[in-house]
């Protein structure tokens, strides 16, 4: 049986390729049937420490054929630091 999963990348110009293969990763391992993947850029390194210089951060929003949701938070606390997961 054929299986569509459905992503459609709010904010996919101001994406990180990696991100976005590891958010894609994500849905992927869920078996979602539709994803909303909402990209927020990366927040520059010279920003005020206030504001986490470097962080990277989208949000994951997964449903299911059953019609339940599932949010996740991903998170890059740097640039090259390990992606963090959080629902």
């Amino acid at each position: 049986m054929d299986k569509t999963i459905r992503i459609e990348i709010q904010g996919y110009d101001e994406g990180e390729d990696e991100a976005l293969d590891k958010a894609v990763q994500l849905v992927w391992r869920h078996r979602a049937s539709r994803a909303t993947i909402f990209v927020h850029p990366r927040i520059p390194s010279d920003a005020e420490p206030y504001r986490n210089p470097g962080w990277l951060e989208y949000l994951v929003r997964m449903t299911y054929e059953s019609g339940s949701e599932l949010t996740i938070g991903m998170i890059q606390r740097r640039p090259g630091a390990e992606y963090e997961f959080h629902s």
